[in-house]
């Protein structure tokens, strides 16, 4: 009888957050991820992965990472803690090296799934990630595409924000 091993994935969903500063002013989006021991429980833990200015880049963001988790799933089956590849991934609070993960619990986890939830940055915290320009460093030739990209991820973020009429 040949025996099978299953692999042991990463706890945690990903979701992509609205960011605001305390003063409610959209700075833009975060990707992060939930990770809930206990679903008998109303609590869990949220880990702000990266920052985006455009929806886009951190819908682009997720799907990257979740390609990432699936190449990676033979290291992290042998992690005796599965959910430090969130912590590899995220990024480090301003002037420090330290990664905190943020306790939700009741009305506020709720909200959180509802997508009914922001996620409070000062200025001083927000460092979004630019996909445009660190794929055109990447990739030089494409430079000429840059500001039309761009013009394009500004209407798009306009348009889902603007009243229908």
């Amino acid at each position: 009888m040949k025996r099978t091993r299953k692999l042991r994935t990463v706890p945690g969903d990903l979701f992509i957050m609205s960011v605001t500063t305390s003063d409610d002013v959209l700075l833009g989006w975060a990707v992060c991820v939930l990770k809930q021991d206990d679903p008998n429980i109303q609590q869990a833990d949220m880990l702000v992965l990266r920052h985006f200015i455009h929806r886009p880049e951190a819908e682009l963001a997720v799907g990257s990472i979740l390609k990432y988790l699936k190449r990676q799933r033979k290291t992290i089956s042998k992690l005796a803690y599965p959910s430090e590849v969130w912590e590899w991934n995220a990024m480090p609070q301003s002037g420090s090296k330290e990664i905190y993960w943020t306790i939700l619990e009741g009305d506020e986890l709720t909200a959180f799934r509802n997508d009914n939830y922001a996620i409070i940055c000062e200025m001083e915290e927000w460092r979004p990630t630019n996909l445009v320009t660190d794929t055109i460093q990447l990739q030089p030739e494409l430079a000429h595409l840059r500001n039309k990209v761009v013009r394009s991820l500004d209407n798009e973020e306009q348009n889902a924000h603007s009243p229908s009429v």
